[in-house]
């Protein structure tokens, strides 16, 4: 044990005291609180469908609900803050990102984003799974931390989607959100970017099982559909072709599969654990086909939900005139295995950091022992994600890991149901300061209204870990964590937390060359980062936390765009963002200079960029400053974002 000068703090970023201290926690002073394109005939929900004058066998089975057809696939806006897409304002800003790519070994695939950090005090352990009585700015549980990475994997630059329009950013985030690009200019520079393969997008979301019996056109009907399995694109329709013609028929799902003999076909579509549920209305077979566009949003039956990584199995109902008494046939069967990830294409959302050396440490004597010594380090370029993980995001891999059986919600929580069986993070019903939501009655998370592009507080280390798991799992990578010991594999292709090495030197947005203590110089007004008393409109708030990428020139006076060098935002303040590696005070004198990961163990894992809270922003906001958190504890101003290697 060490004796160092370590300066603690109150709440009310007034009064610092200095003491002698032999570990690594950030002492703990008073805090004060902060403040188709078919047109269909409407149906009720409910209704059954009506065979020769009497109700069907399918129809009774299906008199629990439908859910309502859209008349096309129209998309709406996209939403404010969305992540994703590539963003490069103009043709010098495309020329610059396609030199960047060039000068690498291999095309680079662009996509998403995940990182996860978290933080918890020694007794919550024993805690029972209840409503926390903690105070959500309490930060019993802090120190200083660190560990993890290595390794990378081929990838090309995926499809281009469109986001919401920003402010010009810089040059070298290439994978970063959409600015000012038109599409055309984006698909253009995807082609110049990726191989053809690349632009490969599955036409079948799904896969076909049972045999159709043969109707009056002398063949099976086959049911097919086109779109994607991400419940968050909502672009899923639905076909069925080899039908008589000039008939009506209907879609309808079930949450399990058989095979036993109806009216003059197979019945595939069995009620599983929820039911059976008719999809829309009753459609006309034309020429001898019928499609319906599904929309998620517009499911008014809670057990017929569509949810990201939730199984279904669908089939078409439709009348035959030669199927003898019946005077009805079905199609084959069609099961749609839904995406746990968020909707994005691979690596969507995320900024290449460039490889390099960088002289990591404190440069200007502003900072504790444990930032010393300067020592130089050489990082492989990797990806990470431009904004912070987001409750909207978060929300959607709880759903996800939950219609999987990988979560449960319990009193105190969301809790990992195998492995390590960790807590993962709080819902609003266990932490006033989280803004995850839970309904019990239909068995869903959501993030609360106005809250979805915040970024997500009230996580664990592992609640993000298993968050970039999952996020793996959903573009078919292999995942970075063994999720009973918790294990990093740097020789995967998943997603991850950031090493503390990799995240200084992002956070430093390219100024190694001339260090400062921030990536726009040595000091700091309220108009280029949130932290307590920054003046930004959400200071009322519980937590304080500002949208993801709200420093973007919406923030007063100066108006400016705060993305870094690498276009990356938040990396100082908004909330603190864990890290992957274990934390050790003096580690710094025995780092090695490639790749660092941090120690072999430990007891908390690495926390940097500070957050909403920190009243003093010279000390707690800088790029060096480094702290630790024990990886169950969950925090209101504790959020994280992924990164991904690149060979």
């Amino acid at each position: 044990m060490v004796s160092v000068t370590v300066h603690s703090w109150s709440r009310n970023g007034i009064q610092r005291s200095t003491s002698q201290t032999l570990n690594t926690h950030r002492s703990t002073a008073a805090r004060q609180p902060q403040p188709a394109s078919l047109r269909h005939v409407p149906a009720q929900p409910g209704s059954s469908f009506a065979v020769s004058g009497e109700v069907s066998t399918v129809g009774s089975l299906m008199v629990r609900g439908m859910n309502r057809a859209r008349s096309a696939p129209v998309r709406g806006q996209p939403r404010p803050w969305r992540r994703g897409a590539i963003s490069a304002p103009g043709r010098t800003s495309i020329r610059r990102a396609l030199g960047a790519v060039r000068g690498t070994s291999r095309a680079v695939h662009a996509s998403r984003r995940t990182a996860r950090h978290s933080w918890v005090p020694d007794t919550d352990r024993e805690k029972p799974r209840s409503r926390t009585t903690r105070h959500p700015l309490d930060r019993s549980g802090w120190g200083f931390c660190k560990k993890s990475r290595d390794a990378r994997r081929d990838s090309q630059l995926s499809a281009l989607r469109g986001g919401h329009p920003r402010p010009d950013p810089k040059p070298q985030s290439i994978l970063r959100r959409t600015t000012h690009m038109s599409l055309r200019t984006r698909f253009a520079l995807g082609l110049l970017l990726a191989p053809a393969a690349a632009f490969a997008q599955p036409t079948d979301p799904g896969s076909s099982y049972c045999t159709a019996g043969v109707n009056s056109t002398g063949v099976g009907a086959l049911m097919s559909a086109s779109g994607t399995a991400d419940v968050p694109l909502n672009d899923l329709v639905l076909q069925a072709e080899f039908l008589p013609p000039n008939r009506v028929g209907l879609f309808f799902q079930g949450a399990g599969q058989t095979s036993r003999p109806m009216g003059n076909g197979t019945l595939c579509v069995a009620p599983g654990d929820v039911g059976m549920f008719r999809l829309g209305a009753i459609l006309p077979t034309g020429s001898g086909a019928m499609s319906l566009a599904v929309d998620y949003e517009a499911q008014t039956v809670p057990e017929a939900r569509i949810t990201a990584g939730s199984t279904w199995y669908f089939q078409a109902w439709y009348r035959d005139p030669n199927a003898g008494g019946a005077n009805f046939n079905l199609t084959d069967g069609y099961e749609i295995r839904f995406h746990c990830g968020g909707g994005g294409g691979l690596y969507e959302g995320m900024s290449l950091i460039p490889a390099g050396w960088f002289r990591m440490g404190d440069h200007h004597d502003a900072g504790m022992g444990n930032e010393d010594p300067l020592h130089s380090v050489l990082l492989s370029a990797f990806l990470m994600d431009v904004f912070e993980v987001t409750n909207g995001e978060y929300a959607t891999f709880l759903n996800c890991a939950l219609a999987r059986g990988e979560v449960t919600k319990e009193a105190g929580g969301v809790w990992q149901v195998s492995g390590a069986q960790e807590s993962l993070c709080h819902t609003n019903d266990s932490s006033d300061s989280s803004h995850i939501a839970w309904d019990a009655a239909s068995t869903t998370f959501s993030a609360m209204s106005g809250w979805e592009d915040q970024p997500l507080v009230e996580v664990s280390w592992y609640g993000a870990c298993l968050y970039a798991n999952s996020l793996s799992k959903a573009h078919g990578l292999n995942p970075s964590y063994d999720e009973t010991s918790w294990e990093c594999d740097f020789d995967t292709d998943g997603y991850r937390l950031p090493t503390e090495a990799e995240w200084e030197y992002a956070a430093r947005g390219g100024s190694s060359a001339s260090p400062s203590m921030f990536p726009w110089g040595n000091s700091i007004n309220g108009s280029q980062a949130n932290y307590a008393g920054s003046g930004d409109p959400f200071e009322g708030s519980l937590p304080a936390t500002t949208p993801v990428g709200y420093f973007d020139g919406n923030q007063s006076p100066a108006g400016a765009d705060m993305a870094n060098g690498y276009g990356l935002y938040d990396m100082n303040g908004n909330v603190s963002e864990l890290c992957g590696d274990w934390y050790e005070f003096s580690y710094y004198s025995n780092s090695p200079i490639f790749n660092p990961t941090g120690p072999v163990t430990g007891t908390g894992r690495v926390v940097r960029g500070g957050g909403f809270d920190d009243a003093t922003p010279m000390m707690y906001l800088r790029s060096a400053y480094r702290i630790w958190a024990h990886p169950h504890y969950r925090h209101a101003a504790l959020g994280f974002r992924l990164v991904a290697g690149r060979p």
